[in-house]
């Protein structure tokens, strides 16, 4: 249940927000740039992080990480 949750939520995520602003950056000429936050699973929950990593900076023409370490 949880695994279908997030494949929805991310996959719509990845829909209405990411691809929609990439596209309207390449419709003006522009370029998307941007980051995701990594710091303990983020990328695996939602809330702070997306959901998914890979599909959060899909829409993006450059894009990185912000990857922190704990120890």
């Amino acid at each position: 249940m949880r695994f279908t949750y997030m494949d929805v939520i991310s996959r719509l995520y990845a829909q209405n927000f990411t691809d929609q602003i990439g596209a309207w950056c390449r419709a003006h000429q522009v370029e998307y740039i941007g980051h995701v936050l990594e710091d303990n699973g983020n990328h695996a929950r939602l809330g702070a992080g997306a959901g998914h990593f890979f599909r959060a900076l899909g829409g993006q023409d450059m894009s990185g990480s912000m990857w922190s370490c704990r120890n």
